[in-house]
């Protein structure tokens, strides 16, 4: 069973508020057009922003690629870094990760703490560009300097496992803790995860199952996986497998490989849930598919089991 450290990827340079309804343009949006078309980089800034929220019109994604890139052009900062977003996520346009480094370099070049923060994940991840540790440290240490949050906690991530800096978990802990005071999740299910093993700080496997459940509470599904984990191994709570297997579910249908591996592993066993082989490869396909190393080593496992079952069926009924 595997727990889950978690950084944050691709903050978007907004917050989405009221939407509009389908087909609807709000006289405010009007306005905001008018000055985006007249050349207004903040307006161009704000109707992309607005189309790819859908907030007071209807959600556009060319739209939000088209104005973004007019005021990418002309240096806005939060433009570039959203531009570049939407190509590391494919949103609106054919993923490409170079594209995304490049606009994230210009952003980050810019001194704009979101666009150094995505493009240290990219530099961490070797997506787009070479992996580079040392980099990724760097551009994240910059944007903690301007005290932005999510940089807070992949530094941490990048403490905790020695990645690009000498290991140091009171490093790391102490990231989190700043980030966690901002209530950001992924730093909130980390910092969990420091207590619940005593890695830099007292352990403290009741904080570690407080923590966890906040950090579910404010959207992590890593934290649903790692409070599955805490479920299933007694740690901090009492042993209860069919809660474990609860808490793998949620993070498992959201996506998180972890999870599906370790909610594969619980119907393989018939633990927490009634035993069946069929299901627990279905989520062992999900997360092998997404390159998780030990749910392909359960894939090849069952491949052989179903291998020496099929010669063992054709050695019955082979005549004399």
């Amino acid at each position: 069973m595997r727990l889950q450290s978690t950084v944050a990827v691709f903050a978007l340079c907004a917050c989405a508020l009221a939407q509009a309804g389908a087909g609807q343009v709000s006289s405010k949006f009007s306005t905001l057009l008018k000055k985006a078309e007249a050349g207004d980089v903040s307006a161009q800034f704000a109707a992309a922003r607005d189309y790819e929220l859908g907030q007071d019109v209807e959600q556009d994604y060319a739209q939000a690629l088209r104005w973004y890139e007019r005021a990418a052009d002309r240096g806005e900062p939060a433009s570039q870094c959203n531009l570049g977003r939407m190509y590391a996520s494919g949103e609106g346009v054919t993923r490409d990760d170079q594209t995304a480094v490049k606009w994230y370099l210009r952003s980050a070049v810019a001194k704009y703490a979101p666009g150094m923060t995505n493009l240290g994940y990219m530099y961490a991840t070797g997506r787009g560009i070479a992996r580079n540790d040392e980099a990724a440290v760097h551009w994240y240490r910059k944007a903690v300097e301007m005290n932005y949050v999510p940089a807070m906690s992949n530094l941490g991530y990048m403490y905790q496992h020695g990645r690009g800096v000498p290991q140091d978990d009171a490093a790391a802990v102490k990231l989190f803790m700043k980030a966690a005071h901002h209530g950001f999740a992924p730093a909130i299910g980390n910092l969990a995860e420091m207590y619940l093993h005593g890695h830099g700080i007292q352990q403290n496997a009741g904080e570690a199952i407080r923590l966890f459940q906040e950090a579910v509470a404010k959207g992590s599904k890593a934290a649903s996986n790692n409070l599955g984990w805490c479920y299933e191994h007694g740690a901090g709570v009492a042993q209860n497998l069919a809660e474990a297997a609860k808490w793998y579910r949620m993070a498992a249908e959201a996506g998180v490989t972890e999870a599906q591996y370790n909610l594969g592993l619980l119907y393989l066993d018939g633990r927490g849930v009634v035993r069946n082989e069929a299901e627990a490869q279905a989520w062992f396909s999900k997360a092998a598919q997404r390159g998780y190393g030990p749910a392909q080593d359960q894939m090849t496992l069952a491949g052989n089991r179903q291998g020496r079952h099929e010669s063992d069926i054709s050695g019955e009924i082979k005549g004399p």
